[in-house]
């Protein structure tokens, strides 16, 4: 299961408003759960980041279970009214990254997701520890 999920999918009606990134960020994390993904994570980066207020990062089974989840996500947001939706990995299916504007999501194979470890680098930005982010480089 999912950290932050309140809101059901069935709740949302019409066009989805992208000027809420919060909402927008339980849209997705509502659409991701119905998909299987697992070990969902949804971490608020807004305060330390001007390239999106949320980061998901999930996992997927196999690189063609990663794969369907990203299409699948985009084509769910576009019937709520996402534009301007972008899709980036499709080709391993290894880590594939699906760029909402305010929410960007990453999908990955477990063996991917533990190299990069992409939970623990956005939880320090989220907590504004900049000096940990350098050291461990």
């Amino acid at each position: 299961m999912s950290e932050n999920v309140t809101t059901p999918l069935t709740s949302i009606k019409g066009p989805l408003d992208l000027t809420d990134s919060y909402k927008l960020c339980e849209c997705c994390l509502n659409i991701l759960e119905s998909l299987k993904t697992h070990d969902l994570v949804s971490i608020d980066v807004s305060e330390h980041s001007s390239l999106a207020d949320f980061m998901l990062i999930g996992t997927g089974t196999s690189s063609r279970h990663v794969i369907a989840i990203a299409e699948k996500l985009i084509e769910k947001l576009k019937e709520l009214g996402a534009r301007n939706l972008t899709l980036a990995g499709v080709e391993s299916g290894e880590w594939v990254i699906v760029d909402c504007g305010p929410v960007i999501v990453h999908l990955m194979q477990e063996m991917v997701r533990e190299r990069y470890q992409l939970d623990d680098l956005y939880r320090c930005l989220a907590a504004g520890q900049f000096s940990e982010l350098a050291d461990a480089s």
